[in-house]
């Protein structure tokens, strides 16, 4: 993934653009669709850092590092709740718009994202001490959770002084499922604050 980024900044560097960095915070409201059931939202955590480059006044590209937690809460009824929790390092690769409003900017932004699963767990919520049980990794039949997800992010953002407030919506373009008869897809609304430092 950092090879990756590396490459697409290196010609975009080039053009001498002016570059800051932000560390970035914010929370996930994250469910699953495909082939799931009985699903709610569940909170989780976001945390990285992002670069900043503007090309001119009016498009900017913003690739980043994050941590992402998503997942999903189960409720079959008569108090009987699971969860699924997956752990992500992400790279995004935002491309943005941004539009003058009074002493900040509006901002669209949209692009890919890779994410690599580092976690995963399945969570009885029911019982008394919420029993955990680690989810298997990797690309074989024996494995649950495929190492890789690849989506879209899209969003709005507004920027003013060095903070930029962003609310978005990124969701996978293949099943994160192992099994071929399975098809579970990762759906987020995030929020999250970033502050940028130039560079």
């Amino acid at each position: 993934m950092i090879l990756l980024t590396s490459l697409i900044l290196y010609p975009v560097l080039q053009t001498n653009a002016q570059v800051s960095f932000a560390p970035k915070v914010g929370v996930n409201l994250t469910n699953m669709g495909g082939d799931v059931t009985d699903n709610q939202i569940r909170f989780r955590p976001q945390i990285g850092g992002i670069l900043n480059l503007d090309l001119n006044e009016m498009f900017s590209f913003q690739p980043g590092l994050m941590y992402s937690g998503k997942g999903a809460t189960f409720d079959f009824g008569d108090g009987d709740k699971d969860a699924i929790t997956l752990d992500y390092l992400e790279v995004p690769l935002n491309g943005v718009l941004n539009i003058d409003m009074g002493t900040g900017k509006l901002q669209l932004f949209v692009g890919p994202y890779l994410g690599y699963c580092i976690d995963a767990k399945y969570k009885d919520l029911s019982g008394e001490n919420n029993e955990t049980e680690s989810l298997e990794i990797g690309t074989s039949n024996d494995d649950d959770i495929k190492p890789t997800d690849i989506g879209i992010n899209m969003g709005l953002g507004f920027k003013f002084d060095n903070f930029q407030l962003t609310g978005g919506y990124s969701g996978s373009l293949s099943s994160v499922s192992n099994y071929d008869d399975l098809n579970i897809t990762n759906n987020v609304i995030s929020l999250s604050l970033a502050y940028f430092i130039n560079l």
